[in-house]
Formats: C-alpha cells, structure tokens, sequence
C-alpha cells in the first residue's frame, strides 16, 4: 500500500524544507549569542557589506571579551607564564583589528 503524500508538490515539500532549515539555524544563532545574519540577497551591495563587516565586528568583539574573561580569571602565576603573554598578544591584535573594521563600516 503506498504511502498517502504529505504534500501537494515538489515546490511545497521544499519550501517547508527550507523553512524547518532556518528555523534550525536561527536556533543555533541563538544558542551561540550571534546576531541574525542579514537577508543578503534583498539589501543593496554597500549596505549588505557594511552588515556583514557589522556581523564580522561584533563576533570579534565577542571572541576578545571572551578571551579577556578567561585570562582575568587566570591565577597570577598563569599571568607570568609565555602562555599568557601569547593570549595577551592575540587579544590586543584582536582589538585592532575590531577597530580597523569599526573604520571600514564608515560610509
């Protein structure tokens, strides 16, 4: 005995198909504190790349943040050891380069 169709065309089934997928992926942006992504295809080249350098800043600032919490809960004999001269030095590069892209959002 076949099996009774869920929907009524090929079209149908993939377009719940793509919204069971966004749905699945606005979850994880949640999950992760990430901003939505933009809804590229409908926004003008200039303003979909200023989002994105946007979305680009925001998780860098979020990573620096992150790394400045994990080295400030660090005991003070960690803070001596090169480990940490190397996280310091990525966290500084890491602020730089939020600021190069804060500059780069500029119209």
């Amino acid at each position: 005995m076949a099996q009774p169709r869920k929907y009524v065309s090929n079209a149908q089934r993939q377009a719940v198909y793509r919204q069971r997928r966004q749905e699945v992926q606005a979850a994880l942006m949640v999950t992760r504190a990430l901003p939505p992504p933009p809804a590229i295809s409908r926004i003008p080249a200039r303003a979909r790349w200023r989002a994105a350098l946007k979305q680009v800043r925001l998780i860098a600032q979020t990573v620096a943040r992150e790394m400045t919490d994990y080295y400030d809960q660090r005991s003070e004999a960690w803070k001596d050891t090169e480990q940490a001269e190397q996280l310091q030095e990525q966290i500084d590069e890491l602020i730089e380069l939020v600021d190069k892209i804060e500059e780069l959002e500029q119209p």
